[in-house]
């Protein structure tokens, strides 16, 4: 009988070969969930506009005029809080007061808002990474978006508590029921003081516009 025999390795490997032709395209994939955007407060609003996707509803609050500690900023408190862990009654801690419209002297805006209380709205813009508050402008820069406008307002210049520079919406709305008069954090148009603030092209006395910006 003849044996035959065989080796039981591999050969060498062959050459690339060429790259066929593009298949088609597959089915489009699910939207990603992951969210990216910006972040603002519509001041003197209760809801947002445009593009902007209103996350909640609610109304200013922030110190009392008077006091010289607590918080600088306003708020925009939720219009349904929720409580946790707490003990009732007042601790003396700090505090938390409603904001209200002081414009009687000067009322750049269309409603009769003073001594009501001041809503706010939370709003968020997908796609866009930047926010802008502009003081003493009615406008946004070229390739910005122009959420909304209105008037500077903060605290009176000779209060004891102060906050800072908010941009309320020139169309701004008041809650219903509540001119009351009862104080709390105030709301007062910014005026502009020259001196160091050059007069020309800035005005003595002139209520500051503002706007709201992103990108």
């Amino acid at each position: 009988m003849i044996h035959s025999s065989f080796s039981c390795f591999p050969g060498d490997v062959g050459k690339t070969g060429s790259v066929g032709p593009q298949g088609p395209p597959g089915p489009q994939g699910e939207k990603g969930k992951g969210l990216s955007g910006v972040k603002y407060v519509r001041w003197g609003r209760t809801n947002c506009s445009g593009n902007a996707t209103t996350v909640y509803s609610g109304r200013i609050g922030g110190g009392h005029y008077t006091h010289r500690g607590g918080g600088v900023n306003y708020l925009c408190l939720p219009n349904t809080p929720k409580y946790d862990k707490y003990k009732a009654g007042n601790q003396g801690t700090a505090w938390v007061y409603g904001a209200e419209y002081e414009v009687s002297l000067s009322n750049p805006f269309e409603e009769n808002l003073h001594d009501h209380d001041a809503p706010c709205a939370v709003c968020f813009v997908e796609s866009r990474g930047s926010m802008l508050m502009i003081p003493a402008r009615n406008d946004c820069p070229s390739e910005w978006t122009e959420e909304y406008h209105g008037y500077l307002m903060t605290e009176h210049y000779n209060h004891n508590g102060q906050k800072d520079f908010i941009c309320v919406d020139k169309d701004a709305e008041y809650i219903p029921g509540s001119q009351a008069n009862l104080n709390g954090a105030l709301l007062y148009p910014v005026e502009g003081h020259c001196g160091t603030l050059p007069c020309g092209p800035y005005v003595q006395g002139q209520e500051f516009t503002c706007a709201v910006c992103t990108k």
